[in-house]
């Protein structure tokens, strides 16, 4: 099952130039990475970007963070504003519309609570009205993490920002028979251009 890892990383906007540089120079460490199989980062704020990598499994990304953190935190430091914010989890649902990415893609990134005691069966409820995505013009890619037992995460690829705030409503009335499930506390949303890749 895969397994995604999401860090939202705050950074000094005036080194943000530097700061792609080095991500960009690391892609080929990272393809010594057993497990790791993909990562995107979308720039969600002026200060902010959301790093989702994806891994084969729970144990693969653990094996790569105790491999990665301490070198990673040592080269990331003269970027960082404050500690970075981690949330993980095995994907429970995913949908591919299309694979190719473009460097215009544009990422939404969704987390909402949920009733942990009816997880299994708000998926069962859910997972019929998901296919709804397909007919979702401009939605390229979903996967949905349960990262914590409480929330879930949904990592949305879009091909322009345009297409995505032109998908809103059908994506709400595709969602709509989840709301009986959420416990009221605020769905956050976070959305951005991508600005980094990576691909095994």
């Amino acid at each position: 099952m895969t397994y995604m890892r999401f860090t939202a990383f705050y950074f000094d906007p005036a080194k943000y130039d530097d700061l792609m540089s080095l991500m960009n120079s690391l892609n080929d460490r990272f393809k010594d990475i057993a497990g790791l199989m993909a990562g995107r980062a979308a720039r969600v704020n002026e200060n902010r970007i959301m790093v989702a990598a994806a891994y084969n499994d729970k144990a693969s990304a653990d094996a790569a963070d105790q491999e990665l953190r301490g070198e990673l935190m040592s080269r990331f430091a003269a970027f960082m504003t404050e500690e970075p914010i981690i949330r993980e989890g095995d994907v429970v649902w995913s949908i591919d519309n299309e694979s190719t990415l473009e460097d215009s893609d544009y990422f939404r990134f969704t987390r909402v609570v949920f009733d942990p005691s009816r997880f299994d069966e708000m998926m069962s409820a859910v997972t019929p009205s998901l296919e709804g995505f397909k007919d979702v013009a401009g939605l390229k890619r979903i996967r949905i993490a349960r990262i914590m037992d409480d929330r879930v995460m949904a990592m949305a690829r879009y091909g322009s920002k345009s297409e995505a705030d032109a998908g809103t409503r059908q994506v709400q009335q595709v969602l709509s028979g989840m709301a009986e499930y959420l416990t009221g506390e605020e769905t956050l949303i976070r959305e951005g251009n991508l600005v980094w890749r990576f691909d095994k």
